[in-house]
């Protein structure tokens, strides 16, 4: 999209379950139009720098003088590890999107914060991009519970994902990271996809409860892999009984 619409070219700094690093930035030669970072990075495992990292690697945007802009979808899950407030991570970087739809369970929707002429300019080019809706106070009003609701919980969450990270390893289920650096993380069986899949489908069908996202084959053969998020939901069951219904469901015929 971005590459038709606007002419960008990108450069990655890294791939895989690998973060961008200030040393990869370093590296990459000639002007950049701007520096952009997932906080965190989904495709790794939703793996954070640590705060050190985050902020060398801002440092050195300012040293190259190239604006930095946070993809911050769940930046807000992302403050417990990173050990300071949503204010002073996003203060880092010049622009931050944040999300209104995935940790804060809102309907949709999304903002970007930063300096007034660029947010205005920003406004101007989601209209020519068909993203200014007739109204959006469904939007605006889901979202704002989510800030009212949710991110206060979001380092119970962690903890909670922590424990249960701890917990599932004794059970037969393997973990990344470990341990997690948000409230999400990746759980591994030794499980064909399609088994664990069929597994988890008789279970939701009998006890109306989704447990994770869809599976995938993963890397070593005979594994699968997906993503376990804690939310308010979760924590109707203590980490002992998390761990074990997850163990029964997906290792047990």
């Amino acid at each position: 999209g971005p590459r038709l619409l606007h002419g960008f070219r990108f450069e990655h700094l890294s791939t895989g379950a690998e973060l961008p690093t200030r040393e990869a930035l370093a590296k990459l030669p000639g002007p950049l139009a701007a520096v952009l970072l997932e906080l965190p990075l989904r495709d790794a495992g939703y793996l954070l720098p640590t705060w050190d990292e985050l902020s060398s690697f801002a440092a050195l945007c300012q040293e190259k003088e190239v604006p930095l802009h946070f993809d911050g979808a769940r930046l807000w899950e992302s403050a417990p590890y990173l050990g300071h407030g949503l204010a002073e991570i996003a203060g880092l970087a010049d622009t931050a999107y944040v999300s209104f739809y995935k940790g804060l369970r809102g309907l949709a929707g999304a903002a970007v914060a930063g300096p007034e002429d660029v947010v205005a300019e920003v406004r101007q080019w989601r209209q020519r991009m068909g993203g200014t809706l007739f109204t959006m106070q469904p939007y605006a009003v889901s979202a704002l519970r989510g800030l009212r609701e949710e991110v206060p919980r979001m380092a119970k969450y962690h903890d909670y994902a922590v424990g249960l990270a701890e917990r599932l390893p004794d059970l037969g289920i393997a973990v990344f990271p470990d341990p997690p650096h948000t409230n999400a993380f990746r759980i591994l069986v030794p499980v064909g996809t399609e088994v664990v899949m069929s597994r988890l489908l008789t279970f939701a069908e009998a006890e109306k409860t989704v447990l994770t996202p869809p599976w995938r084959p993963a890397d070593v053969p005979g594994w699968s892999w997906s993503e376990f998020t804690v939310g308010s939901a979760t924590l109707d069951w203590t980490i002992d009984e998390a761990a074990a219904l997850l163990a029964k469901v997906l290792l047990t015929d």
